[in-house]
């Protein structure tokens, strides 16, 4: 197989292309295995045939550097099956929830305030489904930028848990 790896047409037209991206090769003769690889020394993409590699290398060249309005993809890439992926931070409508004021609370446990020993109960289950909730929107601290949708959601599974666990009672 190495011999016919050397001589693939798909050789030289890979080559090619990982050098107008500014990408290495890097030949794997223990696995048998061809790897793309960004200056950084970030591995890409691992195929087993120059084929694959070239094709990776082709649908790659023709991504998108950002999305149809102009917000930057933060990543973008093509799955080892030929589909793709990206990721963009977006920004939210001007008419979204968030950027509503704050008004009066909803306060749909104020009758709890008077057993207290209920409302400590209450107000340490909700604490709790809080920080679950900023946990899972923020993926444990590792992104700054919060999906508020995603955190009402979170939010909503942290008190209740999962949708997919409640029991339907029969009338």
């Amino acid at each position: 197989m190495a011999a016919d790896r050397t001589t693939s047409p798909w050789r030289a037209a890979a080559r090619g292309l990982a050098a107008e991206m500014s990408l290495f090769i890097v030949e794997n003769p223990l696995d048998d295995t061809i790897s793309v690889v960004e200056p950084s020394g970030r591995v890409l993409y691992t195929a087993s045939s120059w084929g694959a590699l070239a094709g990776f290398l082709r649908a790659r060249e023709h991504l998108p550097r950002q999305c149809p309005d102009g917000v930057p993809l933060k990543t973008a890439g093509v799955l080892p099956d030929g589909s793709g992926f990206a990721t963009a931070s977006l920004p939210l409508p001007t008419d979204h929830w968030v950027y509503l004021d704050t008004g009066e609370p909803p306060g749909a446990y104020k009758a709890a305030r008077a057993l207290p020993d209920l409302y400590k109960q209450h107000a340490l289950n909700v604490k709790l489904a809080a920080r679950y909730a900023v946990r899972c929107a923020t993926r444990s601290g590792k992104d700054a930028d919060i999906d508020p949708d995603a955190l009402v959601q979170a939010m909503i599974v942290g008190l209740f848990g999962y949708h997919n666990d409640i029991k339907e009672t029969s009338k």
